[in-house]
């Protein structure tokens, strides 16, 4: 209600231009790929083509990067997959320091 009718849409368009921006960075990786899934807002699942995603979320906690939820908490089946969350205060330089630590990794 803070934001108003305006503002409130214009956090809506961040989170989706920025969630599509990292969709696709993350989609060119070698290692990682989006699985197909219904249309998103600002939550995707990124799949780690090479190891379970709890290894390479942890190691990226130790670099202070919050890189998502490990879905093999929930289903053993996605041990390597992982949901990523983009809001309108993730900038550009948060979502390509992802990028470059999950290239890295």
């Amino acid at each position: 209600a803070m934001l108003g009718r305006r503002g409130f849409m214009e956090a809506g368009q961040l989170c989706l231009s920025r969630a599509e921006y990292l969709k696709g960075r993350i989609g060119e990786l070698d290692g990682f790929e989006i699985p197909p899934s219904a249309p998103t807002f600002n939550e995707f699942v990124v799949r780690r083509k090479a190891g379970p995603a709890a290894e390479l979320l942890d190691a990226l906690a130790g670099q202070g990067i919050l890189a998502g939820v490990d879905l093999g908490r929930f289903d053993r089946t996605r041990e390597n997959d992982f949901l990523v969350a983009v809001t309108e205060l993730h900038r550009r330089e948060d979502l390509d320091r992802l990028v470059d630590a999950l290239a890295a990794s």
